[in-house]
């Protein structure tokens, strides 16, 4: 049985806007230019913080896609795109370097506690917290975004690829078969690598 084991990085660009209606609050920064003359910039709404933070994600500019969601955050902290924004654009970098990934994981946290139901938010959790090695508090991520929708195949698949890690093939086996049931192109693979 080959000992290679490919994690799903799937994380989520776009917000869902379930409320998608236009935030009226702006802001205006005043700036002096050589004259000393006042500018006032055009005034931003925290939708576009959000679009322009989420072209960023598209366009990998990790950083300049976390300054977009802080200002929309700085606009309205009770809306939950910007803090899942923001813990998307962190769980990018904790993926890939290991780092940010407790930051991650409290602005994801904070999403969960405006919108318990907002499952992508359970699944990016799970994968910082496989980065950071507490693999208990992922599979508890995982089973609660599978307790939003159990119909996901991608949250099986990250479950059965934390179960390899543990060295528990036969748990592992149990996901990859159920993610196939559920339309996973890739749990044939997983499976017949580790499964038969």
């Amino acid at each position: 049985m080959k000992k290679l084991i490919s994690f799903i990085p799937f994380i989520l660009l776009s917000c869902d806007n379930y409320q998608s209606q236009q935030n009226t609050i702006k802001t205006s920064s005043i700036t002096k230019n050589s004259k000393q003359q006042d500018i006032i910039s055009e005034s931003i709404t925290y939708d576009e913080y959000i679009k322009a933070g989420e072209q960023h994600l598209k366009d990998n500019n990790i950083d300049y896609a976390i300054k977009e969601f802080n200002q929309a955050i700085k606009l309205d902290n009770k809306r939950v795109e910007a803090h899942y924004g923001l813990g998307v654009s962190k769980a990018i970098i904790c993926f890939n370097n290991n780092n940010l990934c407790n930051e991650a994981i409290i602005d994801l946290n904070t999403v969960i506690s405006i919108n318990p139901n907002y499952k992508k938010a359970y699944f990016n959790i799970s994968i910082c917290k496989t980065k950071i090695s507490d693999f208990k508090g992922a599979l508890d991520a995982l089973d609660k975004a599978i307790n939003q929708d159990p119909n996901d195949p991608d949250y099986y698949i990250n479950k059965g690829s934390i179960y390899l890690i543990l060295n528990e093939t036969a748990k592992a086996c149990e996901n990859f078969q159920e993610a196939l049931i559920k339309g996973s192109n890739s749990a044939k693979e997983k499976i017949k690598l580790y499964c038969e």
